[in-house]
């Protein structure tokens, strides 16, 4: 199954948003971006829990939070003004 669904993606690159999914920003500029967590089906708790485990105390220290098509976050802190 595996193995096809790689040669699809290689095949047709068209399919691969489809197939592998899509990243979702759900944090700008240290705010949430509630429609983006509501498609992903996302609470507030699941989000600041995932910036503390980047290391963040808090939503506003972080520039940019994007939801990974395999589940994880990237996290990018916000620079110091």
């Amino acid at each position: 199954m595996t193995v096809a669904l790689s040669y699809l993606a290689w095949r047709f690159p068209n399919s691969r948003p489809v197939l592998d999914g899509r990243a979702t920003i759900v944090v700008r500029d240290g705010r949430p971006l509630q429609p983006a967590m509501d498609a992903e089906r996302m609470t507030l708790d699941d989000l600041t829990s995932a910036a503390r485990r980047h290391g963040f105390r808090q939503l506003e220290d972080i520039e940019l939070a994007v939801l990974e098509p395999d589940g994880t976050f990237s996290m990018f802190e916000r620079p110091a003004d």
